[in-house]
């Protein structure tokens, strides 16, 4: 996952980027339309985040219940809850 730091820099960049060259227009832009644009932006890469944290998980959890099932003996066992925890 990103650093506070990394994702920072990049929601300062996409609200500059974002901002209108001539002062005028700049005056009239609302603060409020800024913030929105970079929460938008924060909260689609969040929900990027959690979606592939989901995903490793159910991964793992699929992995450990097949050392359940499929394990002939502790050290199969042992090396599928090994290579389920490394997933996530």
């Amino acid at each position: 996952m990103r650093q506070a730091r990394t994702t920072a820099r990049e929601l300062a960049l996409l609200g500059i980027s974002q901002l209108p060259t001539n002062s005028e227009i700049l005056e009239a832009k609302k603060l409020q339309d800024i913030l929105l644009a970079a929460i938008r932006t924060l909260t689609a890469e969040v929900q990027e985040a959690l979606e592939t944290a989901a995903s490793e998980v159910q991964r793992g959890s699929d992995r450990l219940l097949a050392s359940e099932i499929r394990a002939a003996d502790i050290q199969s066992a042992r090396a599928m809850v090994r290579e389920a925890v490394e997933l996530t």
